[in-house]
């Protein structure tokens, strides 16, 4: 039996650079607030901000230095995706914004296979405004869903 009334915790989001990093501390994955808002998923942002973190401590520098420079790499690699599913959110909360992106997914089988990729991160989010991630073939790949 149970002691009391269950209860659930919304998902932290909402990436704030300058909160990643208090004196000697790191936070890194839901701590840092690096999870997606669009699907609530954070495992790979978790992963990734440690390593940040982790790059950020290895240079042995003051607490300032590393945390600096911690908050940029983290805004560097995770920023633009996290705002921009923030916005995407936003959008789909309302129930024209949510018709418009049903039907421009579902405009060819191109559209829907990357749109399918694209809200499941099998390539970043925010890749089309982000030109340094541009890589040849990036949405001709089959991804890791397949038909």
């Amino acid at each position: 039996m149970a002691e009391g009334a269950p209860r659930a915790w919304p998902i932290p989001t909402g990436f704030r650079p300058d909160a990643l990093a208090s004196g000697r501390v790191l936070f890194a994955g839901d701590a840092a607030r690096v999870v997606d808002p669009m699907t609530g998923e954070g495992i790979a942002q978790a992963l990734a901000t440690g390593v940040l973190a982790a790059e950020a401590i290895a240079d042995g520098s003051d607490a300032a230095t590393v945390g600096a420079r911690y908050r940029h790499a983290a805004k560097c690699e995770l920023g633009a995706d996290l705002r921009f599913a923030e916005l995407l959110s936003g959008v789909l909360r309302s129930e024209l914004g949510a018709c418009v992106a049903v039907r421009a997914a579902g405009l060819s089988a191109w559209t829907r296979r990357n749109f399918a990729r694209w809200m499941f991160e099998d390539y970043p989010r925010a890749v089309l405004v982000t030109p340094r991630r541009w890589r040849h073939g990036m949405l001709r790949r089959p991804g890791a869903f397949r038909d």
